[in-house]
């Protein structure tokens, strides 16, 4: 298990690679080509729209753990220190 001083510094960094406006163009370049490259492959092409819809899912699943680590970095400040 990840100490607790460990997952608040990816909390921290995991918000600014969010607030960061490179990382969200590139990302979000990323998400729309390959969403557009799953809806113009062809039903009868079912490994690469596997693949894409694979690519699609794992550039969402980062943005997602990045924003569940960010909640980490927002909450730190709040939550009650052990004595």
């Amino acid at each position: 298990m990840q100490s607790e001083d460990n997952l608040v510094s990816q909390g921290d960094e995991a918000d600014a690679l969010l607030k960061n406006e490179t990382f969200n163009s590139v990302i979000n370049n990323l998400v729309e080509d390959t969403f557009s490259q799953f809806c113009n492959s062809k039903a009868g092409e079912p490994s690469e729209r596997e693949q894409t819809y694979f690519h699609y899912r794992a550039l969402v699943g980062i943005v997602h753990t990045l924003q569940e680590l960010s909640l980490i970095h927002i909450s730190e400040p709040t939550r009650p220190r052990l004595i």
